[in-house]
């Protein structure tokens, strides 16, 4: 994997320059976090939120559907590793994994 996300790192380096990448990695990460909300309330799986986003931010981005689907995963990683997916709370709200966990919430579904 980590050869794989150096050369994926470097073509995109080669392609985009730092601040269109900064952008495009802004955008991304505000559509995926939209996505989380609107899906937990929709009830979608994770193919569902992902084809959301690709459909709002294609058009958007002008880059290649390939090159999106990479950036929308790695807006996903990140989301997890901070604990910032969105989870249904028993009381009727959506709120973050990390904010369900440390204020000991009970969840309406298994996290």
């Amino acid at each position: 994997i980590s050869i794989g996300t150096y050369y994926l790192k470097k073509y995109l380096n080669e392609k985009y320059s730092k601040e269109e990448l900064a952008r495009i990695k802004e955008v991304v990460m505000a559509a995926v976090r939209a996505a989380e909300m609107i899906g937990e309330t929709m009830g979608w799986a994770g193919e569902e939120k992902k084809q959301w986003v690709i459909e709002r931010l294609s058009g958007l981005l002008k880059i290649d559907e390939k090159e999106l689907e990479v950036f929308i995963e790695a807006a996903i990683v990140e989301l997890k590793i901070a604990g910032e997916e969105f989870v249904n709370v028993e009381q009727g709200g959506i709120v973050t994994k990390g904010e369900a966990y440390w204020g000991s919430l009970p969840l309406t579904e298994d996290v």
